[in-house]
């Protein structure tokens, strides 16, 4: 299931159709988006200074641009939810892989994304799983 954004989510497009393609997203992303900044858009920081809509900090920026330099940018380009989307994909593709974790889940992917590439093995992601597993769906 994919969700595109709605007329709460003000981004200037006039349709759908005219929206940048990876502004649609998974539930999962939309869950991460939710649990981040409560959906928010623009240059939001963090306290560890992530950045953007999905609190991306500058190293896994790089780590996800190494991962597939095609995306291009510049780490402040993150205040773009549609190019913040892009980031966390190519972030969870590199890491989030049954090679590296076994079954992919959702629990998984949201402690990677939480704790770096071994998240998913460190205690202290279980909280963040938790506020992901009771944050809204699509």
């Amino acid at each position: 299931m994919t969700f595109g954004l709605g007329a709460g989510d003000r981004l200037g497009v006039a349709t759908v159709a005219d929206m940048e393609p990876s502004y649609l997203m998974s539930n999962f992303e939309y869950k991460i988006w939710t649990i981040e900044t409560g959906r928010k858009h623009g240059p939001i920081w963090g306290e560890a200074r992530e950045l953007g809509p999905l609190q991306i900090t500058r190293e896994c920026w790089l780590d996800a641009i190494e991962h597939r330099p095609e995306i291009g940018g510049d780490w402040m380009d993150c205040q773009d939810l549609g190019y913040s989307l892009k980031i966390m994909r190519s972030y969870l593709d590199r890491w989030a892989t049954v090679e590296r974790c076994g079954l992919v889940t959702d629990q998984i992917k949201s402690r990677i994304w939480n704790g770096g590439p071994d998240g998913h093995l460190k205690d202290s992601t279980w909280d963040y799983w938790m506020k992901f597993y009771h944050a809204p769906s699509l």
